[in-house]
C-alpha cells in the first residue's frame, strides 16, 4: 500500500521515461550523463518533498498527515498542481497526455489579463516547431541557414539577354539571378529592397524574363499611379521579337479563360482592382445567403446575386495546373499588415511564388517584416504572435526590440532579402541633394490649441500603452479605443497647426463617423450585401472624399477671405515658394502635404495671390488620368507648382522635372518623406534637388512627430545595417549572441 500511495501520476511517469530515453552524444560541448547527475543532485539537495517530488517514506507519511496544504519556501499550494484542467477528475488510464495543456487555466487574480496571449508574450520563446519537431531558433538559423545565405549571395549574374534595348547594370543582372534562385527554392519568396531610383522594375523584369518560356503568366500588383509605367517599361526593355507582352487589366468582366487565351506574359493590376476582385469572391456566399433568407421570409423582393467573374482568383488556374508563375508586389509596404485587406487578397492568389519590392523595407516599424514573412513558405512563424515571440524579446515592447532578437531577425532575413545602396557610379549620374528645415512660429491662439490636443494625445497614448501590445491577432477593445482616440487627438493637433478650417472639418467628420457606426436595419444590410462592387473602375475608398462633400468644402474655401492670414504654416509655405522662384527661376516646384484639404487651401491662395492654377496630383484624380497630369506638368512654366499628397507622391511615380520640394509639415513616417524626395532625386534628374521641410518651433505636435520619427529610424537603421550592401560584397553574418 505504501508503494501504491507513492506512485506518480501516469503523465509524470511518461515524462520521466522520455527523459531517460534521451541519448547524449559524445561531444565536448554537450554535458555528459555524469555531469548531469552531479548537477541534478546539487539542485535537489535543499528541496522538500511534495508537488510530485518524491521523498523518503517517512517524509511522505509526515507530509500526508498534514493534509494537502503546503508552504514550501513561502509558496502555498491549495492543492497539488494537476497536469490538465484543474478541478476536474482525470482518469489517468484513459487521458492522453499529449492533448492536455501544460498551463494553469485558472491563474491567480494578480496574474489575470484581459487577453490570455499577454501571459505568453512577455518572454522570448526560442523554441520552434518544424515538421513536428522542436528546434531551438539558434539551431534553425545555424550553419545550414548560413550556408544558404552564402549560396544566394554567391550566385553569378545573369548574362545580358538577347534583344535587350536597355543595357542593365551588373547589380541588376545579379539581382535578377538571386530573385530567380529564391523563387525556385523552398521558400518561394524574395524581397528586393534596393534604394529608390536604382531600377527595381528592370531587375524584376529580367527575373520574369528568365521564365518566359514556361507555361502560364506572371502578375504585377502596383499602385494605380505606376501601372501604366510598368507596362511601358516592360515593353521598352526588349525588342518586339524577344520581349515580354504586358497587359494592364482593368475590366472585371474578363474571365480567366479569356485572359489565358491571349498569351500575355505579364498582367498588371492595381491594388484596388485586386482587392475588389477578392472581395467579390469572398462576399458572394453571404450575398447568396441574404437572398435566400429574404425570399424565404418574404420580407421583400430580392434579385438573385450575379455570380462574380474573377480572372485572378478563378479555380481554373489550379484545375488546368497553370497557377500564376510569379506575383510581383510593387511598393510592398502597403501590404505589410497581415490583417489588411490587400495583404489577404495577395495571399489568396493562386500563385507559385511572390516578390516584394520596396525601397524602404522597414517602412514604418520593423514589425512590418512579420507581414512579409506571411508569404514565405515552409517556415515555422505562421502567425504574427509566433513572429513576435521570437523576434521581440523579453521586454515584449515592439518599440525597443532586444539586440539578440534583432540579430535573429537579421539572420533570418538575409536568406531572401537583397538591398543595395546607391553606389558611387549611380550617385555620379545625379546632381546632388540639399535639404533644409524652415522653422517658423505658429500664432499664439494656434499654439494653445495644439498644446491642448497634443496633451490629450499623449494621455490616450499612455493609456493604450498600459494596456499592452496584443500579438494574438485579436483586437482588445479597451486598448483599441484608446489608440483610436489618441490618433484622433493627434489629427486635431495637426489640423490646428495647419489651418483653422481643417480643425472644423475634422470635428464635423468625426460626428459623421459616429452616425455611420450606428447599426443599420436589416433592409439596409441586405441592400448593401446585394450590391455588387464595380471592378476595373475607380471606387470610393476610406481615404477618398464624397464628391458632394468635396464640392461643399471647395466652395467654403473659395468664400473664406482670410485663408492666408489665418495660418502661419500657409504663410511660411508661400514665403518658401517665393524664395524658390527668386533663387531658381527656371526650376519647377512641388508642394507636398499629407492633407488634401490643406493643399486645396494652398491652391486657392496661389490663385488669388499670383493668378496661378497649380497642377494637382492626389487621390481625387482617377488612376487613368494621372499619367496625363504628369505629362501636363512637363509643359507648364516653372512658376506653376505641383501640389501632391503624401499618399500619391510617396509611391512609385517619377517627377524628375521637379527639383524644388516644399513639405508642408513633418510626417509620422520618415520613410514616406524619403520616398517623396526620391521621386525627384533619381536617375534622369538634370538639376540639383532642393528640399525644404516646414517645422513649427512652438508646435508640440510637430516636435512630437519628429521625436517619433527619430526613434523609429534608429531602430530600423540598426536592423537594416548588415542587410544593405553592394552586390559585389559578401554579406555580414553577425553572431547570434545566444
Amino acid at each position: 500500500m505504501a508503494s501504491e500511495s507513492r506512485r506518480l501520476p501516469i503523465q509524470v511517469e511518461a515524462i520521466i521515461k522520455q527523459i531517460n530515453d534521451i541519448h547524449v552524444h559524445s561531444n565536448n560541448h554537450i554535458i555528459t550523463t555524469d555531469q548531469l547527475e552531479v548537477w541534478t543532485r546539487r539542485y535537489t539537495e535543499d528541496l522538500r518533498p511534495g508537488t510530485y517530488l518524491v521523498g523518503t517514506a517517512q517524509e511522505e507519511e509526515e507530509l500526508a498527515s498534514h493534509g494537502n496544504t503546503r508552504n514550501i519556501h513561502g509558496v502555498e499550494f491549495a492543492a497539488p498542481p494537476t497536469f490538465g484542467f484543474p478541478d476536474m477528475d482525470i482518469d489517468e488510464e484513459e487521458e492522453d497526455i499529449q492533448d492536455e495543456p501544460m498551463v494553469d487555466l485558472h491563474p491567480a487574480a494578480d496574474d489575470t489579463f484581459e487577453d490570455e496571449d499577454i501571459l505568453i508574450r512577455g518572454s522570448s520563446d526560442r523554441r520552434l516547431w518544424v515538421n513536428g519537431e522542436v528546434w531551438h531558433v539558434a539551431e534553425y538559423l545555424g550553419k545550414h541557414w548560413v550556408d544558404m545565405i552564402m549560396q544566394m549571395h554567391s550566385i553569378k549574374p545573369l548574362p545580358t539577354p538577347v534583344g535587350m534595348v536597355v543595357k542593365p547594370y551588373d547589380y541588376q543582372l545579379k539581382g535578377a539571378a538571386q530573385m530567380d534562385w529564391c523563387l525556385e527554392g523552398p521558400f518561394k519568396f524574395f524581397f528586393l529592397g534596393d534604394r529608390m531610383g536604382m531600377g527595381k522594375t528592370l531587375t524584376t523584369t529580367l527575373a520574369l524574363w528568365m521564365r518566359k518560356d514556361e507555361p502560364g503568366m506572371s502578375l504585377v500588383v502596383a499602385p494605380a499611379s505606376v501601372c501604366a509605367q510598368w507596362v511601358r517599361d516592360i515593353h521598352r526593355y526588349f525588342d518586339e521579337e524577344h520581349g515580354l507582352r504586358a497587359y494592364w487589366l482593368t475590366d472585371s468582366r474578363i474571365s480567366a479563360t479569356r485572359l489565358l487565351s491571349q498569351g500575355y506574359d505579364i498582367i498588371v493590376v492595381t491594388y484596388e482592382f485586386l482587392e475588389a476582385s477578392s472581395r467579390s469572391i469572398r462576399t458572394f456566399q453571404s450575398r447568396i445567403e441574404a437572398h435566400v433568407n429574404a425570399v424565404r421570409d418574404g420580407r421583400k423582393r430580392s434579385q438573385l446575386p450575379k455570380r462574380p467573374t474573377s480572372a485572378l482568383f478563378s479555380p481554373l488556374h489550379i484545375t488546368i495546373q497553370r497557377p500564376i508563375k510569379r506575383t510581383v508586389v510593387d511598393e510592398a509596404q502597403g501590404i505589410s499588415k497581415r490583417s489588411g485587406k490587400r495583404h489577404q487578397a495577395v495571399k489568396l492568389l493562386p500563385t507559385t511564388s511572390i516578390v516584394c519590392l520596396s525601397g524602404t523595407a522597414a517602412h514604418n516599424k520593423w514589425t512590418a517584416f512579420s507581414g512579409y514573412t506571411d508569404y514565405v513558405k515552409g517556415i515555422p512563424w505562421k502567425t504574427h504572435a509566433d513572429f513576435m515571440r521570437t523576434f521581440c524579446g523579453t521586454n515584449a515592447d515592439e518599440n525597443y526590440p532586444g539586440i539578440i532578437e534583432t540579430r535573429l531577425l537579421q539572420r533570418f532575413l538575409q536568406e531572401f532579402l537583397v538591398a543595395r545602396p546607391l553606389d558611387a557610379f549611380a550617385a555620379s549620374r545625379l546632381h546632388g541633394l540639399r535639404c533644409w528645415s524652415l522653422r517658423f512660429q505658429l500664432d499664439q491662439f494656434d499654439v494653445n490649441l495644439v498644446a491642448a490636443f497634443t496633451k490629450k494625445y499623449k494621455e490616450e497614448s499612455a493609456r493604450a500603452a498600459q494596456g499592452g501590445q496584443d500579438y494574438s491577432g485579436q483586437k482588445r477593445k479597451g486598448n483599441h479605443n484608446s489608440k483610436s482616440r489618441a490618433m484622433l487627438y493627434a489629427a486635431k493637433a495637426r489640423a490646428a497647426a495647419a489651418h483653422p478650417l481643417l480643425l472644423a472639418e475634422i470635428t464635423n467628420g468625426n460626428k459623421k463617423m459616429e452616425k455611420m457606426k450606428k447599426p443599420r436595419d436589416a433592409s439596409n444590410n441586405d441592400k448593401t450585401n446585394n450590391k455588387t462592387p464595380v471592378l476595373g473602375k475607380r471606387t470610393i475608398t476610406s481615404e477618398d472624399i464624397d464628391q458632394n462633400e468635396r464640392a461643399l468644402w471647395l466652395e467654403l474655401v473659395k468664400r473664406d477671405p482670410f485663408l492666408e492670414q489665418c495660418s502661419a504654416r500657409v504663410r511660411a509655405a508661400l514665403t518658401t515658394y517665393d524664395w524658390f522662384r527668386q533663387q531658381y527661376p527656371t526650376e519647377k516646384i512641388a508642394i507636398c502635404s499629407t492633407s488634401l484639404k490643406l493643399l486645396d487651401i494652398v491652391a486657392e491662395v496661389l490663385r488669388r495671390k499670383y493668378g496661378i492654377d497649380a497642377v494637382r496630383f492626389d487621390g481625387s484624380i482617377p488612376p487613368l488620368k494621372r499619367t496625363f497630369i504628369l505629362r501636363k506638368l512637363d509643359t507648364e512654366p516653372p512658376c506653376v507648382p505641383l501640389l501632391i499628397t503624401a499618399g500619391s507622391g510617396a509611391y512609385g511615380i517619377n517627377i524628375v522635372s521637379v527639383s524644388c520640394i516644399i513639405q508642408m509639415e513633418p510626417w509620422w513616417n520618415i520613410n514616406n518623406e524619403e520616398q517623396l524626395v526620391c521621386r525627384a532625386y533619381r536617375i534622369n534628374q538634370q538639376s540639383e534637388v532642393k528640399y525644404i521641410r516646414l517645422e513649427a518651433e512652438n508646435s508640440e505636435i510637430d516636435q512630437e512627430i519628429m521625436r517619433v520619427q527619430l526613434r523609429k529610424k534608429a531602430i530600423n537603421d540598426r536592423l537594416m545595417a548588415p542587410l544593405v550592401h553592394r552586390h559585389d560584397e559578401q554579406p555580414r553574418i553577425l553572431d547570434l549572441l545566444l
